[in-house]
Protein backbone atom coordinates (compact mmCIF):
# COMPACT_ATOMS: atom_id res chain seq x y z
CA UNK A 1 0.00 0.00 0.00
CA UNK A 2 1.29 3.44 -1.10
CA UNK A 3 1.07 6.87 0.99
CA UNK A 4 -2.22 7.58 -0.94
CA UNK A 5 -4.28 5.22 1.45
CA UNK A 6 -3.92 8.27 4.27
CA UNK A 7 -6.47 10.53 2.05
CA UNK A 8 -9.81 10.86 1.76
CA UNK A 9 -10.36 11.26 -2.00
CA UNK A 10 -11.76 8.88 -3.41
CA UNK A 11 -9.96 8.82 -6.77
CA UNK A 12 -6.53 8.55 -4.70
CA UNK A 13 -7.71 5.89 -2.78
CA UNK A 14 -8.86 3.44 -5.73
CA UNK A 15 -4.94 3.71 -6.58
CA UNK A 16 -4.24 3.29 -3.23
CA UNK A 17 -2.87 -0.75 -3.74
CA UNK A 18 -1.24 0.10 -6.92
CA UNK A 19 2.61 -0.74 -6.71
CA UNK A 20 3.28 2.01 -8.17
CA UNK A 21 4.74 4.65 -5.01
CA UNK A 22 2.14 7.34 -5.54
CA UNK A 23 2.44 9.76 -2.96
CA UNK A 24 -0.10 12.90 -3.11
CA UNK A 25 0.59 16.40 -4.21
CA UNK A 26 2.53 18.11 -1.78
CA UNK A 27 5.88 19.53 -0.36
CA UNK A 28 7.20 15.85 0.37
CA UNK A 29 6.91 14.53 -2.61
CA UNK A 30 8.08 18.07 -4.27
CA UNK A 31 11.02 17.55 -2.43
CA UNK A 32 12.11 14.11 -3.33
CA UNK A 33 12.32 14.90 -6.80
CA UNK A 34 14.52 17.16 -5.97
CA UNK A 35 16.67 15.13 -3.13
CA UNK A 36 16.68 12.32 -5.75
CA UNK A 37 17.10 14.60 -8.92
CA UNK A 38 14.60 12.99 -11.10
CA UNK A 39 12.02 13.64 -13.21
CA UNK A 40 8.02 13.70 -11.70
CA UNK A 41 5.27 11.49 -13.38
CA UNK A 42 1.96 13.37 -12.50
CA UNK A 43 -1.32 11.31 -13.17
CA UNK A 44 -4.59 13.08 -12.76
CA UNK A 45 -8.13 11.86 -12.96
CA UNK A 46 -11.31 11.62 -11.17
CA UNK A 47 -13.10 8.54 -9.75
CA UNK A 48 -15.76 8.38 -11.91
CA UNK A 49 -13.40 8.52 -15.18
CA UNK A 50 -13.39 5.19 -17.46
CA UNK A 51 -10.13 5.23 -18.98
CA UNK A 52 -8.42 6.14 -15.83
CA UNK A 53 -9.92 2.58 -14.75
CA UNK A 54 -8.72 1.28 -17.98
CA UNK A 55 -5.14 3.31 -17.53
CA UNK A 56 -4.85 2.16 -13.60
CA UNK A 57 -5.73 -1.69 -14.50
CA UNK A 58 -3.60 -1.76 -17.74
CA UNK A 59 -0.54 -0.36 -16.20
CA UNK A 60 -0.56 1.81 -12.58
CA UNK A 61 -1.66 -2.28 -11.10
CA UNK A 62 1.36 -3.75 -13.64
CA UNK A 63 4.63 -4.76 -11.58
CA UNK A 64 7.25 -3.95 -14.64
CA UNK A 65 5.16 -0.45 -15.22
CA UNK A 66 5.63 -0.22 -10.91
CA UNK A 67 8.71 -1.32 -11.19
CA UNK A 68 10.35 1.12 -13.72
CA UNK A 69 7.59 4.32 -12.78
CA UNK A 70 9.09 3.60 -9.36
CA UNK A 71 12.94 3.95 -10.28
CA UNK A 72 12.66 6.83 -12.55
CA UNK A 73 10.61 9.04 -11.51
CA UNK A 74 9.01 10.37 -8.23
CA UNK A 75 5.21 9.42 -9.09
CA UNK A 76 2.57 11.87 -8.06
CA UNK A 77 -1.43 11.17 -8.08
CA UNK A 78 -4.05 14.04 -8.48
CA UNK A 79 -7.52 13.89 -7.94
CA UNK A 80 -8.67 16.73 -10.29
CA UNK A 81 -12.01 17.39 -9.01
CA UNK A 82 -10.14 17.67 -5.13
CA UNK A 83 -7.50 20.39 -6.77
CA UNK A 84 -9.26 22.03 -9.96
CA UNK A 85 -5.69 24.18 -9.73
CA UNK A 86 -3.50 21.67 -10.51
CA UNK A 87 -5.62 19.62 -13.20
CA UNK A 88 -6.36 23.40 -14.90
CA UNK A 89 -2.77 24.25 -15.08
CA UNK A 90 -1.33 21.22 -16.49
CA UNK A 91 -4.30 20.54 -18.99
CA UNK A 92 -3.64 23.67 -20.18
CA UNK A 93 0.32 22.87 -20.48
CA UNK A 94 -1.62 19.58 -22.04
CA UNK A 95 -2.93 21.40 -24.66
CA UNK A 96 0.30 23.46 -25.46
CA UNK A 97 2.28 20.63 -26.45
CA UNK A 98 -0.04 18.37 -28.13
CA UNK A 99 -3.44 20.60 -28.97
CA UNK A 100 -5.27 18.04 -27.20
CA UNK A 101 -6.47 16.96 -23.41
CA UNK A 102 -8.77 14.90 -21.45
CA UNK A 103 -8.18 12.59 -18.53
CA UNK A 104 -6.33 10.65 -17.11
CA UNK A 105 -3.97 13.64 -17.55
CA UNK A 106 -0.28 12.13 -17.87
CA UNK A 107 2.48 15.07 -17.20
CA UNK A 108 6.00 14.27 -17.40
CA UNK A 109 7.63 17.22 -15.83
CA UNK A 110 11.21 18.63 -14.02
CA UNK A 111 12.15 18.50 -10.48
CA UNK A 112 11.21 22.59 -10.71
CA UNK A 113 7.24 21.51 -12.02
CA UNK A 114 7.80 22.30 -15.67
CA UNK A 115 6.07 20.41 -18.16
CA UNK A 116 8.04 18.57 -21.08
CA UNK A 117 6.17 15.89 -22.28
CA UNK A 118 2.23 15.23 -22.08
CA UNK A 119 -0.53 12.88 -23.02
CA UNK A 120 -3.78 11.74 -21.90
CA UNK A 121 -4.41 7.78 -21.80
CA UNK A 122 -1.32 5.54 -22.89
CA UNK A 123 -1.69 1.99 -22.81
CA UNK A 124 1.42 -0.15 -21.52
CA UNK A 125 3.01 -1.39 -24.71
CA UNK A 126 2.45 0.50 -27.67
CA UNK A 127 -0.94 -0.05 -29.56
CA UNK A 128 -3.59 2.39 -30.94
CA UNK A 129 -1.09 4.52 -32.39
CA UNK A 130 -0.04 5.67 -28.92
CA UNK A 131 3.40 5.17 -27.69
CA UNK A 132 3.26 2.49 -24.95
CA UNK A 133 3.98 3.38 -21.03
CA UNK A 134 7.27 1.15 -20.96
CA UNK A 135 8.15 2.79 -24.05
CA UNK A 136 7.76 6.15 -22.72
CA UNK A 137 9.73 5.65 -19.61
CA UNK A 138 12.82 4.33 -21.75
CA UNK A 139 12.99 6.73 -23.65
CA UNK A 140 11.93 9.69 -20.95
CA UNK A 141 15.17 7.88 -18.45
CA UNK A 142 17.29 8.09 -21.05
CA UNK A 143 16.77 11.75 -22.07
CA UNK A 144 16.63 12.22 -17.96
CA UNK A 145 20.47 11.00 -17.87
CA UNK A 146 22.43 11.72 -21.63
CA UNK A 147 20.70 15.53 -22.55
CA UNK A 148 19.57 16.46 -19.69
CA UNK A 149 19.84 20.02 -20.64
CA UNK A 150 17.84 19.57 -23.81
CA UNK A 151 15.09 18.36 -21.57
CA UNK A 152 15.54 21.70 -19.50
CA UNK A 153 15.42 23.79 -22.67
CA UNK A 154 12.02 22.06 -23.40
CA UNK A 155 10.51 22.69 -20.21
CA UNK A 156 11.96 26.48 -19.66
CA UNK A 157 11.08 27.02 -23.59
CA UNK A 158 7.34 25.64 -22.95
CA UNK A 159 6.74 27.43 -19.43
CA UNK A 160 7.84 30.71 -20.83
CA UNK A 161 5.71 30.78 -23.76
CA UNK A 162 2.67 29.84 -21.81
CA UNK A 163 3.96 32.51 -18.82
CA UNK A 164 4.09 34.96 -21.80
CA UNK A 165 0.78 34.15 -22.86
CA UNK A 166 -0.71 35.36 -19.70
CA UNK A 167 0.77 38.46 -19.68
CA UNK A 168 0.15 39.29 -23.19
CA UNK A 169 -3.87 38.83 -22.26
CA UNK A 170 -3.65 41.92 -19.50
CA UNK A 171 -1.35 44.14 -21.82
CA UNK A 172 -3.37 44.23 -24.75
CA UNK A 173 -6.62 46.25 -25.09
CA UNK A 174 -9.42 46.41 -26.90
CA UNK A 175 -12.81 48.47 -27.44
CA UNK A 176 -15.34 45.90 -27.07
CA UNK A 177 -18.63 46.21 -29.23
CA UNK A 178 -21.30 43.72 -27.68
CA UNK A 179 -24.14 43.65 -30.36
CA UNK A 180 -21.28 42.66 -32.65
CA UNK A 181 -19.46 40.03 -30.52
CA UNK A 182 -22.88 38.37 -29.62
CA UNK A 183 -23.48 38.16 -33.52
CA UNK A 184 -20.01 36.56 -34.23
CA UNK A 185 -20.49 33.91 -31.14
CA UNK A 186 -23.83 32.73 -32.39
CA UNK A 187 -22.94 32.62 -36.10
CA UNK A 188 -19.92 31.03 -34.54
CA UNK A 189 -22.03 28.27 -33.26
CA UNK A 190 -23.97 28.02 -36.17
CA UNK A 191 -21.42 26.86 -38.30
CA UNK A 192 -20.98 24.24 -36.11
CA UNK A 193 -24.34 22.82 -35.13
CA UNK A 194 -25.27 19.37 -36.31
CA UNK A 195 -28.54 20.75 -38.64
CA UNK A 196 -30.18 16.77 -38.55
CA UNK A 197 -29.53 15.63 -35.09
CA UNK A 198 -28.99 19.10 -32.77
CA UNK A 199 -25.89 19.50 -30.81
CA UNK A 200 -22.73 21.27 -31.80
CA UNK A 201 -19.78 19.54 -33.90
CA UNK A 202 -19.19 15.86 -34.07
CA UNK A 203 -18.92 12.35 -32.33
CA UNK A 204 -18.19 12.80 -29.42
CA UNK A 205 -21.20 15.06 -28.76
CA UNK A 206 -21.26 17.15 -25.39
CA UNK A 207 -24.44 18.41 -24.72
CA UNK A 208 -22.59 21.96 -23.78
CA UNK A 209 -25.39 23.80 -21.95
CA UNK A 210 -22.97 27.47 -21.83
CA UNK A 211 -23.80 27.25 -25.60
CA UNK A 212 -27.46 26.44 -25.19
CA UNK A 213 -28.12 29.02 -22.25
CA UNK A 214 -26.28 31.81 -24.85
CA UNK A 215 -29.17 30.57 -27.35
CA UNK A 216 -31.51 31.28 -24.49
CA UNK A 217 -30.19 34.57 -24.04
CA UNK A 218 -29.47 35.53 -27.90
CA UNK A 219 -33.12 34.95 -28.50
CA UNK A 220 -34.20 36.92 -25.91
CA UNK A 221 -32.47 39.65 -27.18
CA UNK A 222 -33.06 39.17 -30.97
CA UNK A 223 -35.78 37.32 -31.54
CA UNK A 224 -33.84 34.96 -33.59
CA UNK A 225 -35.77 31.92 -35.03
CA UNK A 226 -32.56 30.37 -36.00
CA UNK A 227 -31.67 30.46 -32.37
CA UNK A 228 -34.68 29.04 -31.21
CA UNK A 229 -34.68 26.70 -33.49
CA UNK A 230 -31.12 25.49 -32.86
CA UNK A 231 -31.93 25.56 -28.98
CA UNK A 232 -35.27 23.08 -29.72
CA UNK A 233 -34.11 21.05 -31.70
CA UNK A 234 -30.91 20.35 -29.52
CA UNK A 235 -32.86 19.61 -26.09
CA UNK A 236 -35.15 17.24 -27.92
CA UNK A 237 -32.89 15.43 -29.59
CA UNK A 238 -31.03 14.93 -26.27
CA UNK A 239 -33.75 13.66 -24.54
CA UNK A 240 -34.38 11.06 -27.15
CA UNK A 241 -31.32 9.90 -27.08
CA UNK A 242 -29.18 6.97 -24.71
CA UNK A 243 -27.25 10.29 -23.28
CA UNK A 244 -30.54 10.65 -21.06
CA UNK A 245 -31.38 7.78 -19.02
CA UNK A 246 -34.87 6.78 -19.48
CA UNK A 247 -35.13 4.45 -16.43
CA UNK A 248 -33.41 6.66 -13.67
CA UNK A 249 -33.32 10.49 -15.59
CA UNK A 250 -30.04 12.54 -15.83
CA UNK A 251 -27.76 12.79 -18.38
CA UNK A 252 -25.03 10.78 -18.91
CA UNK A 253 -21.48 13.04 -19.58
CA UNK A 254 -21.33 12.92 -23.35
CA UNK A 255 -22.55 10.68 -26.13
CA UNK A 256 -20.08 8.59 -27.94
CA UNK A 257 -21.69 9.13 -31.20
CA UNK A 258 -22.72 12.41 -33.32
CA UNK A 259 -26.53 10.95 -32.96
CA UNK A 260 -27.07 11.19 -29.58
CA UNK A 261 -27.57 7.16 -28.73
CA UNK A 262 -24.69 5.51 -26.99
CA UNK A 263 -23.56 7.83 -23.92
CA UNK A 264 -20.46 7.71 -22.04
CA UNK A 265 -22.25 6.54 -18.72
CA UNK A 266 -20.73 8.68 -16.07
CA UNK A 267 -23.35 11.27 -14.34
CA UNK A 268 -21.81 14.15 -13.41
CA UNK A 269 -23.41 16.91 -10.38
CA UNK A 270 -22.53 19.87 -12.73
CA UNK A 271 -24.42 18.26 -15.67
CA UNK A 272 -27.52 17.67 -13.96
CA UNK A 273 -27.15 21.38 -12.57
CA UNK A 274 -26.31 23.18 -16.03
CA UNK A 275 -29.15 20.94 -17.78
CA UNK A 276 -31.71 21.38 -15.52
CA UNK A 277 -31.28 25.19 -15.72
CA UNK A 278 -31.51 24.79 -19.70
CA UNK A 279 -34.34 23.08 -19.61
CA UNK A 280 -36.45 24.49 -17.30
CA UNK A 281 -35.56 27.94 -18.91
CA UNK A 282 -36.35 26.61 -22.46
CA UNK A 283 -39.61 25.97 -20.85
CA UNK A 284 -40.09 29.20 -19.36
CA UNK A 285 -39.36 30.36 -22.84
CA UNK A 286 -41.09 28.30 -25.12
CA UNK A 287 -44.08 26.46 -22.89
CA UNK A 288 -42.80 23.42 -24.20
CA UNK A 289 -43.87 20.05 -22.20
CA UNK A 290 -41.15 18.09 -22.93
CA UNK A 291 -38.65 20.22 -21.48
CA UNK A 292 -40.67 20.82 -18.48
CA UNK A 293 -41.00 17.20 -17.79
CA UNK A 294 -37.05 16.74 -18.06
CA UNK A 295 -36.19 19.59 -15.46
CA UNK A 296 -38.67 17.53 -13.12
CA UNK A 297 -37.29 14.24 -14.29
CA UNK A 298 -33.54 15.61 -13.24
CA UNK A 299 -34.53 16.87 -10.39
CA UNK A 300 -36.16 13.60 -9.19
CA UNK A 301 -32.76 11.96 -10.53
CA UNK A 302 -30.54 14.98 -8.42
CA UNK A 303 -32.50 14.04 -5.22
CA UNK A 304 -32.97 10.10 -5.08
CA UNK A 305 -29.64 9.70 -6.47
CA UNK A 306 -26.97 12.16 -5.58
CA UNK A 307 -28.42 13.72 -2.36
CA UNK A 308 -27.02 13.70 1.18
CA UNK A 309 -28.97 13.12 4.37
CA UNK A 310 -28.84 17.07 4.83
CA UNK A 311 -29.75 17.98 1.45
CA UNK A 312 -26.65 19.05 -0.63
CA UNK A 313 -25.40 16.65 -3.02
CA UNK A 314 -22.64 13.94 -4.24
CA UNK A 315 -20.28 14.46 -7.16
CA UNK A 316 -20.51 11.85 -9.39
CA UNK A 317 -22.17 8.59 -10.45
CA UNK A 318 -19.34 6.03 -11.82
CA UNK A 319 -19.72 5.03 -15.75
CA UNK A 320 -18.52 1.05 -14.77
CA UNK A 321 -20.00 -1.07 -12.72
CA UNK A 322 -17.89 -4.52 -11.25
CA UNK A 323 -15.51 -3.13 -14.36
CA UNK A 324 -18.12 -3.39 -17.21
CA UNK A 325 -18.66 0.35 -18.44
CA UNK A 326 -22.79 0.97 -18.85
CA UNK A 327 -23.47 -2.79 -17.49
CA UNK A 328 -25.86 -0.79 -14.96
CA UNK A 329 -27.67 0.61 -17.93
CA UNK A 330 -28.17 -2.19 -20.66
CA UNK A 331 -30.85 -4.63 -21.00
CA UNK A 332 -31.55 -7.60 -23.06
CA UNK A 333 -34.73 -8.44 -24.84
CA UNK A 334 -35.13 -11.89 -22.38
CA UNK A 335 -34.47 -9.46 -19.59
CA UNK A 336 -37.22 -6.96 -20.70
CA UNK A 337 -39.84 -9.83 -21.89
CA UNK A 338 -39.42 -11.52 -18.51
CA UNK A 339 -40.26 -8.38 -16.35
CA UNK A 340 -42.92 -6.88 -18.70
CA UNK A 341 -46.12 -8.00 -19.88
CA UNK A 342 -46.56 -8.60 -23.64
CA UNK A 343 -48.35 -5.47 -24.27
CA UNK A 344 -45.83 -3.78 -21.85
CA UNK A 345 -43.00 -4.75 -23.71
CA UNK A 346 -44.41 -4.12 -27.06
CA UNK A 347 -45.18 -0.48 -25.63
CA UNK A 348 -40.99 -0.35 -25.20
CA UNK A 349 -40.40 -1.63 -28.56
CA UNK A 350 -42.23 0.27 -30.08
CA UNK A 351 -40.91 3.52 -28.32
CA UNK A 352 -36.95 2.68 -27.94
CA UNK A 353 -34.56 0.89 -30.83
CA UNK A 354 -33.92 -2.72 -28.83
CA UNK A 355 -32.84 -5.58 -30.59
CA UNK A 356 -32.35 -9.11 -29.41
CA UNK A 357 -28.59 -8.27 -31.34
CA UNK A 358 -28.25 -5.30 -29.01
CA UNK A 359 -27.31 -2.01 -29.88
CA UNK A 360 -24.73 -1.38 -27.51
CA UNK A 361 -21.39 -3.19 -28.94
CA UNK A 362 -23.10 -6.02 -30.27
CA UNK A 363 -23.48 -8.03 -27.44
CA UNK A 364 -27.16 -8.25 -27.24
CA UNK A 365 -26.87 -5.87 -24.41
CA UNK A 366 -29.57 -2.74 -25.51
CA UNK A 367 -29.14 1.10 -24.34
CA UNK A 368 -32.38 2.64 -24.81
CA UNK A 369 -32.71 5.37 -26.78
CA UNK A 370 -36.28 6.66 -28.60
CA UNK A 371 -37.18 5.84 -32.16
CA UNK A 372 -36.78 8.96 -34.33
CA UNK A 373 -40.38 8.35 -35.88
CA UNK A 374 -41.98 7.76 -32.29
CA UNK A 375 -44.94 10.07 -31.66
CA UNK A 376 -46.19 9.00 -28.21
CA UNK A 377 -45.42 10.74 -24.95
CA UNK A 378 -41.50 10.35 -23.92
CA UNK A 379 -42.43 9.64 -20.31
CA UNK A 380 -45.53 11.37 -18.37
CA UNK A 381 -48.57 9.14 -19.30
CA UNK A 382 -49.44 6.75 -16.72
CA UNK A 383 -48.95 3.44 -19.09
CA UNK A 384 -45.57 4.64 -19.88
CA UNK A 385 -44.74 5.75 -16.18
CA UNK A 386 -45.72 2.55 -14.71
CA UNK A 387 -43.43 0.62 -16.87
CA UNK A 388 -40.47 2.84 -16.52
CA UNK A 389 -40.77 2.75 -12.37
CA UNK A 390 -41.08 -1.06 -12.53
CA UNK A 391 -38.00 -1.12 -15.00
CA UNK A 392 -36.24 1.76 -12.50
CA UNK A 393 -37.08 -0.80 -9.67
CA UNK A 394 -35.96 -4.03 -11.02
CA UNK A 395 -32.77 -1.91 -11.53
CA UNK A 396 -32.16 -1.02 -8.45
CA UNK A 397 -31.29 -4.96 -7.26
CA UNK A 398 -28.62 -4.32 -9.16
CA UNK A 399 -25.04 -3.64 -8.20
CA UNK A 400 -24.91 0.27 -8.73
CA UNK A 401 -21.88 2.27 -9.96
CA UNK A 402 -20.07 3.55 -7.84
CA UNK A 403 -21.06 6.86 -5.64
CA UNK A 404 -18.09 9.63 -5.61
CA UNK A 405 -19.56 10.97 -2.33
CA UNK A 406 -17.39 14.19 -2.20
CA UNK A 407 -19.29 17.28 -1.48
CA UNK A 408 -18.13 19.93 -4.10
CA UNK A 409 -18.78 23.34 -2.84
CA UNK A 410 -18.66 25.09 -6.98
CA UNK A 411 -20.83 21.76 -8.33
CA UNK A 412 -23.55 22.17 -5.59
CA UNK A 413 -23.95 26.03 -5.87
CA UNK A 414 -24.34 25.67 -9.72
CA UNK A 415 -27.20 22.72 -8.86
CA UNK A 416 -28.60 25.21 -6.08
CA UNK A 417 -28.71 27.62 -8.22
CA UNK A 418 -30.65 25.94 -10.63
CA UNK A 419 -33.14 24.99 -8.42
CA UNK A 420 -33.84 27.91 -7.29
CA UNK A 421 -34.48 29.07 -11.14
CA UNK A 422 -36.37 25.66 -11.07
CA UNK A 423 -38.97 26.21 -8.41
CA UNK A 424 -39.77 29.79 -9.33
CA UNK A 425 -40.76 28.67 -13.26
CA UNK A 426 -42.32 25.90 -12.40
CA UNK A 427 -44.07 27.33 -9.31
CA UNK A 428 -43.06 24.72 -7.21
CA UNK A 429 -42.16 25.96 -3.59
CA UNK A 430 -40.86 22.19 -2.57
CA UNK A 431 -38.48 22.88 -4.91
CA UNK A 432 -37.31 26.48 -3.68
CA UNK A 433 -37.55 25.39 0.17
CA UNK A 434 -35.20 22.29 -0.84
CA UNK A 435 -32.94 25.37 -2.44
CA UNK A 436 -32.99 27.31 0.32
CA UNK A 437 -31.83 24.53 2.78
CA UNK A 438 -29.04 23.51 1.04
CA UNK A 439 -27.41 26.70 0.47
CA UNK A 440 -27.87 27.10 4.37
CA UNK A 441 -26.20 23.57 5.19
CA UNK A 442 -23.59 24.07 2.74
CA UNK A 443 -22.49 27.24 3.73
CA UNK A 444 -22.63 25.82 7.25
CA UNK A 445 -20.54 22.83 6.80
CA UNK A 446 -17.98 24.88 4.08
CA UNK A 447 -17.70 28.51 4.97
CA UNK A 448 -16.28 30.65 8.00
CA UNK A 449 -16.34 34.03 7.84
CA UNK A 450 -12.27 34.15 8.13
CA UNK A 451 -11.09 31.94 6.36
CA UNK A 452 -13.87 31.94 3.38
CA UNK A 453 -14.97 28.89 1.71
CA UNK A 454 -13.53 25.20 1.56
CA UNK A 455 -13.26 23.53 -1.66
CA UNK A 456 -14.93 20.02 -0.66
CA UNK A 457 -15.58 17.96 1.93
CA UNK A 458 -15.87 14.11 2.24
CA UNK A 459 -16.94 12.22 5.81
CA UNK A 460 -15.55 14.52 8.89
CA UNK A 461 -12.48 15.84 5.76
CA UNK A 462 -12.78 19.42 4.56
CA UNK A 463 -9.91 20.87 2.11
CA UNK A 464 -9.84 24.02 3.37
CA UNK A 465 -8.71 26.11 0.28
CA UNK A 466 -11.20 27.26 -1.97
CA UNK A 467 -11.02 28.59 -5.62
CA UNK A 468 -13.11 31.38 -7.93
CA UNK A 469 -15.37 28.82 -8.92
CA UNK A 470 -16.42 28.02 -5.78
CA UNK A 471 -16.78 31.76 -4.66
CA UNK A 472 -18.58 32.38 -8.11
CA UNK A 473 -20.68 30.05 -8.22
CA UNK A 474 -21.75 30.66 -4.82
CA UNK A 475 -22.42 33.97 -4.53
CA UNK A 476 -24.62 33.60 -7.78
CA UNK A 477 -26.47 31.14 -5.86
CA UNK A 478 -27.02 33.03 -3.05
CA UNK A 479 -28.01 36.45 -5.08
CA UNK A 480 -30.28 34.15 -6.75
CA UNK A 481 -32.21 32.84 -3.43
CA UNK A 482 -32.46 36.73 -2.15
CA UNK A 483 -33.68 37.86 -5.72
CA UNK A 484 -36.54 35.48 -5.55
CA UNK A 485 -37.35 35.24 -1.96
CA UNK A 486 -36.02 38.50 -0.95
CA UNK A 487 -34.30 37.73 2.10
CA UNK A 488 -32.42 40.72 2.90
CA UNK A 489 -29.54 38.11 4.91
CA UNK A 490 -28.67 36.61 1.60
CA UNK A 491 -28.12 40.29 -0.17
CA UNK A 492 -25.57 40.84 3.31
CA UNK A 493 -24.05 37.00 2.85
CA UNK A 494 -23.56 37.83 -0.78
CA UNK A 495 -21.51 41.23 -0.23
CA UNK A 496 -19.23 39.49 2.57
CA UNK A 497 -18.24 36.98 0.31
CA UNK A 498 -18.10 38.85 -2.72
CA UNK A 499 -15.91 41.33 -0.50
CA UNK A 500 -13.73 38.20 0.03
CA UNK A 501 -13.22 37.48 -3.19
CA UNK A 502 -12.10 41.23 -4.09
CA UNK A 503 -9.64 41.41 -1.76
CA UNK A 504 -7.84 37.69 -2.25
CA UNK A 505 -8.14 36.95 -5.56
CA UNK A 506 -8.75 40.04 -8.20
CA UNK A 507 -5.91 41.45 -9.76
CA UNK A 508 -5.74 45.24 -9.03
CA UNK A 509 -3.37 46.13 -11.70
CA UNK A 510 -4.85 44.69 -14.74
CA UNK A 511 -8.67 43.66 -13.85
CA UNK A 512 -10.47 40.35 -13.52
CA UNK A 513 -9.91 37.53 -11.57
CA UNK A 514 -7.27 34.53 -10.50
CA UNK A 515 -8.43 31.34 -10.29
CA UNK A 516 -6.07 30.78 -7.27
CA UNK A 517 -6.21 33.11 -3.99
CA UNK A 518 -3.28 35.29 -3.08
CA UNK A 519 -1.40 32.60 -0.64
CA UNK A 520 1.89 32.41 -1.97
CA UNK A 521 3.93 29.42 -3.65
CA UNK A 522 0.86 27.70 -4.44
CA UNK A 523 1.75 26.40 -8.15
CA UNK A 524 4.23 27.85 -10.94
CA UNK A 525 1.94 30.18 -12.30
CA UNK A 526 -0.85 31.95 -11.02
CA UNK A 527 -3.65 31.82 -14.14
CA UNK A 528 -6.69 33.83 -15.16
CA UNK A 529 -9.38 32.61 -17.82
CA UNK A 530 -12.16 34.14 -19.02
CA UNK A 531 -13.34 31.38 -21.44
CA UNK A 532 -15.83 29.10 -21.09
CA UNK A 533 -15.57 25.36 -20.69
CA UNK A 534 -17.51 22.43 -19.84
CA UNK A 535 -18.53 24.82 -16.77
CA UNK A 536 -19.03 28.70 -17.28
CA UNK A 537 -16.19 30.64 -16.57
CA UNK A 538 -15.83 32.03 -12.88
CA UNK A 539 -15.19 35.37 -14.38
CA UNK A 540 -18.12 35.18 -16.42
CA UNK A 541 -20.01 34.36 -13.12
CA UNK A 542 -18.39 36.79 -11.00
CA UNK A 543 -19.58 39.43 -13.92
CA UNK A 544 -22.98 38.52 -13.24
CA UNK A 545 -22.53 38.74 -9.44
CA UNK A 546 -21.23 41.90 -9.44
CA UNK A 547 -23.59 43.55 -11.89
CA UNK A 548 -26.49 41.86 -9.58
CA UNK A 549 -24.99 43.43 -6.84
CA UNK A 550 -24.74 46.78 -8.30
CA UNK A 551 -28.19 46.78 -9.20
CA UNK A 552 -29.30 45.53 -5.73
CA UNK A 553 -26.73 48.48 -3.47
CA UNK A 554 -26.56 50.89 -6.40
CA UNK A 555 -22.72 50.75 -5.54
CA UNK A 556 -21.00 51.93 -8.33
CA UNK A 557 -17.91 49.91 -7.59
CA UNK A 558 -19.43 46.78 -8.18
CA UNK A 559 -19.99 48.27 -11.42
CA UNK A 560 -16.71 49.44 -12.26
CA UNK A 561 -14.98 46.16 -11.19
CA UNK A 562 -17.77 43.91 -12.93
CA UNK A 563 -16.72 46.31 -16.23
CA UNK A 564 -13.20 45.79 -15.87
CA UNK A 565 -13.29 42.12 -15.85
CA UNK A 566 -14.20 42.03 -20.12
CA UNK A 567 -11.71 44.82 -20.22
CA UNK A 568 -8.84 42.82 -18.90
CA UNK A 569 -9.72 40.15 -21.24
CA UNK A 570 -10.50 41.73 -24.44
CA UNK A 571 -8.10 40.37 -26.66
CA UNK A 572 -9.15 36.98 -25.92
CA UNK A 573 -13.32 37.81 -26.47
CA UNK A 574 -12.42 39.81 -29.28
CA UNK A 575 -10.71 36.75 -30.96
CA UNK A 576 -12.98 33.85 -29.53
CA UNK A 577 -16.30 35.31 -28.90
CA UNK A 578 -17.81 31.47 -28.75
CA UNK A 579 -15.37 30.64 -26.00
CA UNK A 580 -17.01 33.68 -23.88
CA UNK A 581 -20.75 33.03 -24.17
CA UNK A 582 -20.95 33.74 -20.29
CA UNK A 583 -19.53 37.32 -20.71
CA UNK A 584 -22.06 37.88 -23.30
CA UNK A 585 -24.96 36.61 -22.49
CA UNK A 586 -24.03 38.83 -19.30
CA UNK A 587 -23.90 41.88 -21.78
CA UNK A 588 -26.71 41.16 -23.43
CA UNK A 589 -29.19 40.22 -20.07
CA UNK A 590 -28.00 43.57 -18.55
CA UNK A 591 -27.75 45.32 -21.67
CA UNK A 592 -24.46 46.71 -21.86
CA UNK A 593 -23.24 47.95 -25.34
CA UNK A 594 -19.75 48.23 -25.25
CA UNK A 595 -16.69 48.37 -22.68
Amino acid sequence: MNRLSEGKSPYLIQHANNPVNWQPWGESALNEAKERDVPIFLSIGYSTCHWCHVMEKESFRDEEVARELNNNFVCIKVDREERPDIDKLYMDFCHILTGTGGWPLTIIMTKDLMPFYSATYLPKRTKYNLIGLLELIEKVSTLWKNDRELVQSIASRVTKHFKKSLDKLSVTTYRLDFKSLCDDAFFSLKSIYDKSRGGFGKAPKFPMPVYLLFLIDYYNATSSQEALTMLKKTLLSMKMGGIYDHIGFGFHRYSTDAQWSIPHFEKMLYDQALLLLVYVRAYELTGITDFKDTAKEIITYVFRELSDEAGIFYSAQDADTEGVEGLYYLWTVDELKELLTEEQFEIIKNMFYISNEGNFEGNGKNIFYIRPDYNGSLHNDDTMRGIIDKLYNHRLKRSKPFLDKKILTDWNALMIYALAKAGTILKDNFIMDKAQSAIENLLNRLYDREDGLAHYSIDDYVLKIAFLDDYAFVINAIIGIYLIAGNKKYLDLAIEITDYVINHFYDHKNGGFYFTDDAKDRLILRQKDITDAVLPSGNGIMMKNLLNLYKSTGDERYKDLALSIPKSFSSTIKGSAQSCCTILSNAMIFDITEV
